[in-house]
């Protein structure tokens, strides 16, 4: 057992190439039993992993599954794996597995909502991140956009493009409460020269929703973040994403003490969108704007047409 106990010491600290070295030792050595054997399996797979030789940790990987089925480990690494090769059906089937075998795991429900996303199966991603977020609520504050979850799902699945995947691991962020992570991938997807134009669109639309969203945490009167949300605005309506532009280019002018521009951003937004969703807010957006400013009345009139428009809202 000595040769075993080096190897989780290693592990441990990190050194995963003397870990497999030791682990290698252990497992030819005859002295381990089934148990000790499948978690020596699953280790020297994660060393493997870490060292990217990801066919031998796949390896490893059935080999544990074959002396100890009930290991939920085994199956949240192989999904990891096949992220790695590009296959995310498998990897959605393996955390699947995972969760079969120890429930409240966080991380499987949550990983797996981020691979339906990506395969466009949304009704089942919001479902797992729901329950996701059951076990763990702190899982809706923590999104990382450099987890090789997302990046490999988006830039590795062959049935997939990797602007649609782009786009909907951003709605995920967006989901996530994690505005930052989403404008990350937007970002990737709006310098990938292969993305469509309707792709383009809707990536503008987002990082323009995720600027905005990121208010709460910016000064009211922070001017810089206003302008560059105008900006942001400006390069939606380029690319003909102009509803949800219009709105976010009248409202940022309005913090930047521009009624001239709001208005006719706002106007344009009425007249050429009266239908949409965003151009009822506008009376509210107005007088929000108004209160901040002290011009009580006009707050007063604002929020009065807001209501007389829809009463039942």
């Amino acid at each position: 057992m000595e040769n075993y106990r080096n190897g989780l010491g290693s592990f441990d600290n990190g050194y995963y190439n003397v870990a497999t070295e030791y682990l290698t030792l252990a497992l030819e050595s005859g002295e381990l039993d089934t148990f000790h054997m499948s978690r020596a399996h699953n280790f020297r797979g994660i060393s493997h992993f870490k060292e990217d030789r990801f066919q031998a940790a796949y390896e490893d990987y059935i080999q544990g599954i074959t002396l100890d089925d009930t290991f939920y480990c085994f199956y949240y690494n192989l999904a990891d794996y096949y992220v790695t090769t590009s296959d995310i059906p498998s990897a959605a089937h393996a955390y699947s597995q995972a969760m079969d075998r120890y429930p409240e795991y966080p991380y499987a429900p949550y990983n797996r909502h981020v691979a339906n996303n990506v395969l466009e199966n949304y009704a089942e991603a919001e479902r797992d991140f729901a329950f996701a977020l059951s076990l763990d609520p702190s899982l809706g504050g923590n999104y990382d956009p450099t987890n090789h979850i997302y990046i490999l799902a988006a830039d590795c699945h062959e049935e997939v493009p990797r602007a649609a995947g782009l786009l909907a691991l951003a709605r995920t962020a967006l989901l996530d409460n994690n505005p930052g992570g989403a404008r990350v991938l937007l970002e990737l997807l709006l310098e990938d020269e292969d993305a469509g134009a309707e792709s383009r669109t809707e990536a503008s639309h987002l990082m323009v929703q995720a600027a905005y969203s990121q208010a709460g945490s910016a000064p009211a009167d922070d001017p810089g973040f206003y302008r560059e949300v105008l900006s942001l605005a400006g390069q939606a309506l380029a690319l003909e994403s102009r509803a949800p532009a219009l709105y976010y280019q009248g409202v940022s002018s309005l913090h930047l003490g521009d009624e001239d521009a709001a208005h006719t951003a706002f106007s344009t937004l009425l007249a050429e969108f009266p239908e949409a969703p965003l151009a009822a807010r506008i009376p509210l957006a107005q007088g929000e704007h108004f209160l901040q400013s002290g011009q009580h009345s006009q707050a007063v009139a604002m929020y009065e047409q807001a209501i007389a428009d829809h009463p039942d809202n």
